[in-house]
């Protein structure tokens, strides 16, 4: 559990059709109120499910999610940004997380800034790096064959650091 910092993580993306790779922000309490400053904001530094064969590039996305996962839900984002290629495939994504804003970047650029009049969270939360293969959530992939093109390959974290503010 933390309150506010930098959080950064270096990692390579998978190359194969099908895979949801995260590095996010989330509160245990996310929803248990209607006041986001309080009960916690999803923080989504990078998501990528964006590499099908309709988007063949590595896009990454920026999102926020408040007020839990039901009727009463609230985002904003589906910021997208396009990698560039790096010499070793690599890419560092991070957000500065302040009581006013949070400031999104890759690969050292800032790439997003969310503040007022979006909520910014207030209280402590938890730091998650996660993948899946999205078949099952995605209509696209409905064969358990597609599922299979998606085995054989890596989500490659070097690092993960969390930085306090002074």
């Amino acid at each position: 559990m933390h309150k506010y910092g930098y959080y950064e993580c270096r990692c390579k993306m998978p190359q194969k059709e099908g895979w949801w790779c995260a590095f996010w922000l989330q509160s245990p309490i996310i929803g248990s109120t209607l006041n986001p400053e309080f009960s916690g904001v999803e923080v989504d530094i990078m998501e990528q499910f964006w590499r099908t064969k309709y988007e063949p590039h590595h896009v990454i996305q920026h999102n926020n999610h408040w007020n839990g996962y039901g009727s009463q839900h609230k985002s904003t984002g589906d910021h997208r940004v396009k990698l560039k290629d790096t010499e070793d495939g690599f890419h560092t994504f991070a957000v500065d997380w302040t009581p006013e804003y949070y400031r999104y970047y890759v690969d050292g650029e800032m790439t997003w800034e969310v503040k007022a009049p979006y909520p910014i969270s207030q209280t402590e939360q938890f730091l998650l790096v996660s993948t899946e293969v999205i078949g099952y959530r995605s209509s696209e992939w409905t064969q358990w064959e597609d599922l299979e093109e998606a085995v054989g390959d890596t989500f490659v974290v070097d690092y993960v650091r969390v930085f306090d503010r002074i």
